[in-house]
C-alpha cells in the first residue's frame, strides 16, 4: 500500500455539521418540473445535477432552484457544528507530514461564512476548492483532478475522505482511494462502491496516515 502523502477532505458532515436537510430541497426543487416524468433516477441524482436540469426547461425555474440551495447553505453557517475532533486535523497532519486541501460543493461565499466565526477558524489551515472553482462539480472528479494537479501530487498516494456517494463517485472516477468518513452510517454497496477504509472519528486519523 502506499503512503498517504495528501488528504483531501470533504467538507459538510466530514468536518462540519451543518443540519441542511437536503431531502427537503430535492422535494421542492421537484415541484419545479412539470411532470414527474422528466426526472431521472431522482433519489441518486446530485441535487446541483436535479436543478441544473431545470436549465433545459426553464432558465427561470433553474435560478430558483439554484437560489434555493444557495440560501439554504448560507442558513445552515449559524446552527452548523464541528464534527467531534475535526479541529484537531490541522495538528495530525502536521505530525506526519501530509499535505492536505478540502474540495466541497458549497459555494464560496458560504465558506467565507464559515471563516467568521470564530469556531470555526481550523479551516483556515486549509486550501479550500469550492463549486464555484470548477465547471462541473462532484461527482464530476474535475475538482480533484485539479488539486492533484496543483500540488504535483500523485493519485497513488493521494486520497479523498468524504460521507456521501458523490464523494465517492468523484474520487474513484478521479483514480484516487476513497476514505468513508461514516458519519451518516451510508450503504455504499448499494452504489457499487467499496471505500478503501472508512473512519467513524478523527481520532482515527493519525493510525490511517501511519
Amino acid at each position: 500500500m502506499d503512503k498517504i502523502k495528501f488528504v483531501i477532505f470533504d467538507l459538510d458532515d466530514t468536518l462540519i455539521h451543518s443540519g441542511i436537510d437536503y431531502a427537503a430541497i430535492r422535494a421542492e426543487i421537484c415541484k419545479y418540473f412539470p411532470t414527474r416524468a422528466l426526472i431521472s433516477n431522482l433519489d441518486r441524482t446530485p441535487i446541483l445535477k436535479l436543478a441544473s436540469q431545470l436549465k433545459e426547461i426553464d432558465q427561470q425555474l433553474y435560478i430558483k432552484a439554484k437560489q434555493l440551495i444557495e440560501k439554504s447553505e448560507e442558513e445552515s453557517v449559524e446552527r452548523a457544528e464541528i464534527m467531534e475532533d475535526a479541529d484537531k486535523i490541522p495538528e495530525i497532519l502536521e505530525q506526519y507530514k501530509t499535505k492536505s486541501a478540502i474540495y466541497t460543493n458549497n459555494t464560496l461565499k458560504t465558506v467565507q461564512l464559515y471563516f467568521q466565526k470564530p469556531e470555526f477558524q481550523f479551516l483556515k489551515y486549509f486550501v479550500f476548492l469550492t463549486r464555484d472553482d470548477v465547471i462541473i462539480p462532484k461527482p464530476n472528479p474535475e475538482g480533484i483532478l485539479t488539486l492533484l494537479h496543483k500540488y504535483n501530487a500523485s493519485k497513488e498516494n493521494s486520497v479523498y475522505i468524504g460521507d456521501s456517494f458523490i464523494d465517492a463517485g468523484a474520487a474513484r472516477e478521479a483514480g484516487i482511494r476513497f476514505i468513508l468518513f461514516d458519519s451518516r452510517q451510508l450503504d455504499l454497496a448499494s452504489y457499487g462502491i467499496t471505500p478503501f477504509a472508512s473512519l467513524e472519528k478523527w481520532s482515527e486519523l493519525a493510525r490511517l496516515l501511519q
